[in-house]
């Protein structure tokens, strides 16, 4: 049976990882993602490490990722798009008022 819920969005540093715990990943919540993740669930994981430093922490918790569309973004990537998304959201608003017809007689 697959989850009613498709995706989940988890904290890393000190809410799902804990580096000085052993194991530093709880074996039940690993368990319970694992089980998720078989019924079809997306795990995301939020984080300010680089890539190299959550993979090593990832092996060193007993976590392999097995999903090739994992998505990747700095912080500098992430306020690139933000600012382009708001300025595609200025250029909408001005189209609509330079394209913005009459409503009287």
């Amino acid at each position: 049976m697959s989850s009613p819920i498709k995706i989940i969005s988890t904290d890393f540093d000190g809410t799902l990882f804990a580096e000085f715990e052993n194991p530093p990943i709880p074996d039940e919540l690993q368990r319970l993602i694992g089980e998720l993740q078989a019924q079809g669930l997306k795990w995301v994981i939020n984080t300010g490490r680089d890539m190299s430093s959550l993979m090593e922490s990832l092996a060193r918790a007993g976590i392999e990722l097995n999903d090739a569309n994992a998505l990747y973004r700095t912080s500098k990537q992430t306020q690139e798009i933000e600012l382009r998304l708001r300025q595609a959201e200025e250029d909408r608003k001005q189209a609509m008022v330079l394209f913005e017809l009459p409503t009287g007689p």
